[in-house]
């Protein structure tokens, strides 16, 4: 979806004195110019405009130069921050593209750039787009006119909605005090509004630079993905050194992916209301998942890719991804929020490597899996089947991986209101019934990116977890392959009291996979619990995707970070 903020488009009926430069002939624009780069002012000037603009009475001087150019709304700006606007802004941009604006000034038409006797033969036209659009315009905008706005809307052929502020300029959209009421909120509706996969995808968008950035190598060549949400989106990182967000890492369970934490909308959505309450968030993509599928050495075409399970997880993975945001954060310690398998690998991980442990500030575990003796899921009853019988039924890669033509026609189906409930089931015999705790029109978007696949050899170790009713390492069915992996025959047992993570926890009385009993012989072994919390009516999914889970859970788990800082 495409959201306009006082979109520039034709500029005939511009007001705006500084604008109105543009008027001048081209070729005495081009001479005045130059031929490169349009540069307001160099960094020496821009610095001096910072420090300048921070006293009383050159403000009021710094804000004119603003209102000048794109309308005067002075009480829906902060003031008190102009010093921090001129520092960055105005920036740099070609001469080219101020004399194509000048041409758009001069002819009320929104075209190409007239290179004259050069103009290419065609140009494409708005009325070719067909992308979903919202508009909003200011009745006081200067340089966005409200006549240029009326010019505009009937050639867009797919407009979905358009408001128009009336006492709002051009500076409104970006720096308005009001803008977050007014516009922000809004544009967060109708994303809930018109999303299914995309609402995710647009959210986490990363440009391609930065995307390969959030890559760590693990010690054993896996490129693992980490996503960062921060002031509710994707964006570069900026650091201030007077602005230090505490940094939090969420990791998804078994089958999920990143987006589990944001599926939502925002006031429903953990990743969401943590970046609105100050902090540094970080969401993890388990190995062999859609997003994280990326290897040195190996394709996901080869068996040897697939040889994992939560082991690897534990021991490679998930450590390096720590390691990785601490050292881009500059930050010595964090907050680590893991759900089901995403617990699970905390529990290997902070009870095997006492030094990385050292650096978790508290550890959140939600509905925490590591054993699964009373599991009452009939989709874990399917486990109980001979292990040899499950390699020949899954095969020996890669289960529950969908590919892109799957998800869409899953999307397409599961958004019809008629097989909503059905495609909600699917989740529900999983982890549990509640339903009346899950938002079902959103069951088109949970399905867009669940489930996300893992290895077949993950779930055969869940399998083994299952039979033999401990918390161990995997079973590799070989005495010599156990040596090389172990240093001993047989796989041994994870001591989770080895770990002195402070931990706070959270069950569900009506978890089909986390069962209570199961979770009753976890909590003993935890000799540094320091909230626990069981919530009757919960089942599985309530932890990430449930109507009361802010009240319930979420509120609470920033009010222990406040209490654990």
């Amino acid at each position: 979806m495409f959201f306009a903020l006082a979109p520039a488009v034709t500029v005939g009926h511009i007001k705006s004195p500084v604008v109105k430069m543009l008027l001048m002939p081209e070729g005495a624009l081009r001479d005045l110019l130059g031929k490169k780069e349009f540069c307001w002012w160099g960094k020496n000037m821009r610095e001096f405009a910072a420090k300048i603009c921070c006293y009383d009475l050159p403000n009021r001087l710094c804000a004119n130069a603003f209102f000048f150019a794109g309308g005067f709304n002075e009480k829906n700006i902060n003031m008190s921050r102009l010093d921090v606007y001129t520092g960055h802004f105005p920036d740099e941009t070609s001469i080219k593209n101020i004399l194509h604006w000048a041409q758009a000034v001069k002819s009320g038409e929104f075209k190409y750039f007239d290179y004259g006797s050069e103009n290419q033969a065609k140009y494409n036209q708005i009325e070719d787009m067909t992308v979903p659009t919202a508009v909003w315009s200011g009745g006081e905008d200067w340089i966005v006119d409200p006549k240029d706005i009326d010019m505009l809307l009937p050639r867009i052929t797919n407009l979905v909605y358009h408001k128009n502020i009336s006492d709002w300029n051009h500076w409104d959209f970006t720096w308005g005090l009001d803008a977050a009421k007014r516009v922000y909120s809004e544009i967060i509706a109708l994303m809930g509004k018109h999303s299914t996969s995309c609402l995710v995808d647009i959210i986490l968008e990363v440009p391609e630079f930065q995307r390969d950035s959030l890559f760590q190598v693990t010690r054993d060549k896996l490129a693992m993905n980490a996503e960062e949400v921060s002031e509710l989106m994707v964006n570069e990182k900026y650091s201030f050194e007077w602005i230090v967000k505490p940094a939090v890492f969420l990791q998804h369970g078994l089958l999920g992916d990143a987006s589990n934490w944001v599926t939502n909308l925002a006031n429903n959505s953990l990743g969401f209301i943590l970046a609105d309450a100050g902090y540094d968030v970080w969401m993890g993509n388990s190995r062999g998942n859609t997003w994280s599928r990326r290897h040195r050495n190996l394709s996901v075409e080869q068996d040897e890719f697939w040889s994992f399970s939560f082991d690897e997880m534990a021991k490679f993975d998930l450590p390096a991804v720590l390691n990785f945001i601490m050292q881009k954060t500059g930050q010595e310690q964090l907050y680590y929020v893991g759900y089901s398998q995403g617990a699970t690998i905390a529990f290997i991980t902070f009870s095997t490597m006492p030094q990385l442990a050292k650096r978790i500030k508290l550890y959140f575990a939600l509905a925490p899996v590591t054993t699964v003796k009373y599991a009452r899921s009939p989709a874990v009853k399917l486990l109980y089947l001979p292990e040899k019988f499950l390699r020949v039924l899954l095969g020996r890669r890669e289960l529950f991986h969908q590919s892109e033509w799957l998800r869409k026609l899953i999307v397409s189906f599961c958004g019809r209101s008629i097989f909503a409930k059905l495609c909600g089931n699917v989740f529900f015999i999983l982890g549990g019934y509640n339903v009346n705790n899950i938002n079902m029109s959103r069951v088109n978007v949970y399905v867009a990116r669940a489930p996300a696949g893992t290895s077949v050899q993950n779930v055969i170790h869940w399998s083994q977890i299952l039979n033999s009713g401990e918390f161990q390492a995997y079973n590799w069915r070989s005495q010599t392959k156990n040596m090389v992996k172990f240093g001993q025959a047989t796989p041994p047992l994870y001591k989770i009291k080895d770990m002195t993570v402070p931990t706070a926890i959270w069950t569900g009385g009506q978890d089909l996979l986390a069962d209570l009993k199961d979770a009753n012989v976890l909590l003993p072994q935890i000799i540094n619990l320091v909230h626990y919390k069981n919530i009757p009516e919960w089942a599985h999914l309530d932890f990430i995707w449930g109507l009361d889970a802010p009240l319930r859970m979420y509120n609470e788990i920033i009010d222990l970070m406040e209490k654990h800082p």
